[in-house]
């Protein structure tokens, strides 16, 4: 419904123009109108963050690095879930469209409201009814996220110690040992530092250690003596479409990246939307080569023998495959970091609402808060992962949640973004209402039926015949 004139008035709020009315505001270009959408009172803030000093080939990778990891490791097992390449990689990349416009919307939106990270920017475009339901989102996704990380941490530390003392089954072997003295060593200083410009240097490493595992799992194809299948091994796969939607969580759990981006958005220099969206455009090719040929090659090696972790599958004595695994451990280190940096942004968020800290006690207490917050979430990550069985029952259950941040959260910001009060629509418009609906129902039937399978193939073992 269009306001009325009189509230048209309000909203322009010209000097000496009380007696404007609506035909004449029609011809007023230059003069800027909130969003017709949402309420005057309610407009977002537009932030003024500072300069950013990050480059962007740096950025590329903290981007990159944020979804690289476990989604590399568990490529190869959802090709064998899809039922071999052609479906896999279809399905792959039906979901990068939306990936990449997810982050096309997402970079426009960033340079309007120039919000500092993710959650800020929904909320300052949806409004505060949004705050509570979409920190809880984050929080779970991101601490399920840093639980899978050190899963693997732990799956690739224990054979390396094996390899390197030749022993097993001691406690200095043991996989939960490990990963925690690692993570106490490693992980944590540097998940401590208020900005993510230390971790844009350990990112860019961590991106090369990606293609020196591709490298790895495709030199093993060919030369490892693990192909020694038969035919049947390797070839396409029977599945069904249960086993098909299987594949999604790991797609939506392996390219999504796009809450840590804004983060890296708010630390880019001379930040733009051109630049940012041609930055996220540069990772996700990062990660379409990694993940497309380490799930190729993977699969066509192991076939239905493939784990969910693909390294899992090598010999432990192998010396290339440890070498890989310390260079996953690497990689690790940039992107439990850059997690960790978001959910704690996360937390503070409720922990200044629920304290209600003005400006100035944000300020004084911010390094006391991201001390304790940090220490909280690394000491809940660490007991967590002991229980939790292996990457791909992690994965399952929470890469239904990646789809809110890739589908649903951008199409109502793109939804936002459009006049709907006027009084009739342009073709333009009308595809762009198309556009979003379609995001948050993908989004949502992403959520919904991949979480439903996750909790099904969970509670299978447990069904007594």
């Amino acid at each position: 419904m269009r306001r009325s004139e009189e509230e048209f008035k309000q909203v322009v709020n010209i000097e000496g123009s009380a007696n404007m009315t609506m035909h004449d505001a029609d011809y007023l270009p230059s003069i800027e109108v909130t969003d017709p959408i949402v309420p005057v009172s309610s407009q977002p803030k537009v932030h003024k963050l500072e300069e950013g000093n990050v480059p962007p080939y740096r950025a590329i990778f903290l981007i990159a690095n944020a979804a690289l990891g476990a989604g590399l490791l568990n490529f190869p097992e959802a090709y064998k879930k899809a039922g071999g390449l052609q479906t896999a990689i279809t399905i792959q990349l039906v979901l990068l469209c939306f990936i990449i416009g997810a982050f096309l919307i997402i970079a426009r939106a960033c340079n309007r409201y120039q919000a500092p990270t993710y959650q800020e920017l929904i909320l300052g475009i949806l409004g505060p009814k949004f705050f509570w339901p979409l920190q809880i989102i984050i929080a779970i996704y991101f601490f399920g996220t840093a639980i899978t990380y050190m899963i693997i941490i732990g799956d690739q530390l224990s054979p390396f110690f094996q390899f390197v003392t030749g022993e097993s089954g001691k406690w200095y072997t043991n996989k939960k040992v490990l990963y925690t003295i690692f993570s106490l060593l490693f992980l944590l200083p540097l998940c401590l530092p208020r900005r993510l410009k230390l971790l844009s240097y350990t990112s860019f490493f961590g991106g090369i250690g990606a293609f020196f595992i591709t490298f790895i799992i495709i030199y093993k194809h060919f030369y490892g003596g693990y192909s020694n299948h038969g035919p049947d091994e390797y070839t396409e796969v029977k599945s069904d479409w249960k086993s098909c939607l299987g594949v999604v969580p790991v797609i939506c759990f392996g390219f999504q990246c796009h809450v840590s981006s804004v983060a890296v958005y708010a630390e880019l220099k001379n930040r733009s939307t051109k630049r940012f969206f041609i930055c996220a455009c540069f990772a996700m090719l990062v990660c379409v080569l990694t993940y497309s040929l380490c799930g190729a090659f993977g699969f066509m090696t192991f076939g239905r023998k493939t784990k969910a972790d693909i390294l899992q599958n090598y010999d432990d004595d192998d010396t290339l495959v440890n070498v890989a695994r310390l260079a996953v451990v690497f990689i690790l280190l940039s992107s439990f970091a850059i997690i960790t940096f978001c959910a704690r942004t996360v937390i503070d968020d409720i922990v200044v609402k629920i304290r209600k800290y003005n400006e100035h006690d944000q300020i004084r207490t911010e390094r006391r808060r991201r001390v304790i917050e940090t220490l909280l979430w690394f000491a809940f990550s660490l007991l967590l992962a002991l229980v939790v069985p292996d990457i791909g029952a992690a994965i399952s259950m929470i890469g239904g949640l990646a789809a809110f941040f890739i589908f649903v959260f951008p199409g109502f910001c793109l939804l936002k973004t459009i006049n709907l009060d006027k009084i009739r629509l342009t073709k333009k418009d009308w595809a762009l209402v198309v556009v979003a609906i379609m995001y948050i129902a993908v989004g949502i039937f992403i959520f919904g039926e991949t979480t439903t399978l996750a909790i099904q193939t969970d509670l299978k073992p447990r069904t007594i015949l």
